[in-house]
């Protein structure tokens, strides 16, 4: 392996998102984050002088220095391609934060982008990045549950999640996206057809154009079939921000996952909580957990050349679910996902 200096990157998004990605890739000793890039000044400034580096207002800009290698993308899902394209197009490496884009097309350009340029893009699909899930595929891979006949997933968050997001994603993009991902990639197997349905009733009282869940019983290639439910409609008093479940069923044996919590329970006066310690935990004041592990193999694949763990292919057809989970919940139909290729 060539030895070389820590990778010049910059982080294009200034939000809740982008705050995460300068401050692990601020903590991993790989990288120089040079930049962050946000078109309003007064937030981008304060992120970057809290991470001790430049800002600028727009990708052009930050191309302009010629100096950034690599790029993490956080802003909201319909504004990834319009962030991501000119740095693919540059031949820059960049991580997309999930889901990859808004809709297929998006996606579809998105690759064809990174594959006219040379350019190299991973998905941020945080939970390959997690040993319980990982855990999970090696033993379906191993044989473990014999023939996958059906499977669930589920991710639930509080309302004040939703009401946050004002309508810019829909649950299925925001939450969803990290369960069609997982329960593909686990079983090994693509869902080829869909149907859906929505609540949407808290959501509106809130102001909040957007569903309170979606629930969609799906068919993979094989035959098997499951059933996926997210929502962000837990009430405020439950004591975890999330709520995650999963189920493979075969012929021979069951994986399971639930995450009520990360094992950890704080009983005060008039409250119970579960701290999260998975995703980001905290030790010797630096962010540790799947957070830290998905940008430090993106962070090496780029110095190294080597392979990222997320396929574009998957992230792609992660998008082709959705697009085909909100289609039926528009018409009420069954409805085919668009096969991806690779």
């Amino acid at each position: 392996m060539t030895h070389r200096s820590a990778l010049p990157i910059a982080v294009v998004g200034a939000g809740i998102f982008g705050q995460r990605h300068a401050r692990v890739l601020s903590e991993n000793p790989h990288a120089d984050l040079r930049l962050i890039v946000d078109p309003n000044v007064e937030q981008g400034r304060a992120v970057a002088d809290r991470f001790g580096c430049g800002h600028v207002s727009t990708v052009e800009e930050a191309l302009a220095q010629g100096e950034i290698e690599a790029f993490t993308v956080a802003v909201p899902d319909r504004l990834h391609l319009e962030a991501a394209e000119p740095l693919l197009a540059a031949g820059k490496a960049v991580l997309v934060e999930k889901p990859m884009a808004h809709s297929l097309e998006a996606a579809q350009r998105m690759r064809e982008v990174a594959d006219k340029s040379g350019a190299r893009l991973m998905v941020g699909q945080l939970f390959r990045f997690d040993g319980r899930y990982l855990s999970m595929r090696k033993a379906v891979e191993a044989g473990a549950i014999g023939t996958f006949l059906h499977g669930a997933a589920s991710r639930l968050s509080f309302a004040r999640v939703g009401q946050r997001n004002r309508g810019n994603s829909s649950v299925l993009w925001y939450l969803g996206i990290h369960e069609v991902d997982a329960i593909q990639w686990i079983s090994g197997e693509r869902i080829t057809e869909v149907s859906a349905a929505k609540v949407a009733k808290h959501m509106p009282t809130l102001g909040v154009d957007s569903e309170d869940a979606i629930v969609a019983i799906v068919r993979f290639a094989s035959g098997a079939v499951g059933q996926l439910c997210f929502g962000w409609s837990m009430a405020e008093h439950m004591p975890a921000g999330l709520r995650i479940g999963m189920e493979l069923v075969g012929t021979a044996g069951t994986v399971e996952l639930n995450t009520q919590g990360s094992g950890v329970t704080v009983y005060a006066t008039g409250q119970t909580q579960m701290p999260e310690f998975i995703y980001s935990a905290e030790v010797d004041d630096r962010l540790v957990g799947s957070l830290a592990a998905e940008f430090g193999h993106f962070v090496r694949s780029v110095v190294e050349g080597t392979e990222f763990a997320v396929p574009v292919s998957d992230a792609m057809a992660n998008v082709a679910v959705n697009d085909a989970i909100l289609r039926s919940v528009r018409s009420g139909q069954w409805e085919k996902v668009e096969p991806v290729a690779g």
